[in-house]
């Protein structure tokens, strides 16, 4: 039987218990690129959001809903600000801003 250097073992299961725990705290993947449109949107929800502005935000749901049918932004982007919305929607308004904000952070970071 081959020695084994137990302590080698213990050592990988911390790394990548840190790992994961850098993961969970920095949020796993993000939004990336989206498109033009798609910036303006966001930025208008974060306001929205921001504000906690719940007459805006029936409004931008309906001017997202038609952009969709309308093909001016991608499904995904789209799905996205929809998810932001029913947060808002359920009174999660610092979670609703901070994820519309996180769209527009992964610009900024994921730019040219």
């Amino acid at each position: 039987m081959p020695d084994t250097d137990i302590s080698v073992l213990g050592g990988s299961r911390r790394v990548g218990l840190s790992i994961a725990l850098l993961v969970i705290l920095n949020g796993c993947g993000g939004y990336g690129d989206i498109s033009p449109h798609g910036y303006e949107y966001a930025t208008a929800l974060y306001s929205i959001c921001n504000r906690r502005d719940e007459a805006r935000l029936e409004s931008f749901s309906q001017q997202l809903i038609a952009a969709r049918e309308a093909g001016e932004l991608p499904e995904h982007e789209a799905e996205w600000m929809e998810e932001i919305i029913d947060l808002a929607r359920n009174g999660e308004w610092e979670d609703a801003a901070r994820k519309s904000r996180r769209i527009l952070m992964d610009q900024v970071e994921n730019g040219p």
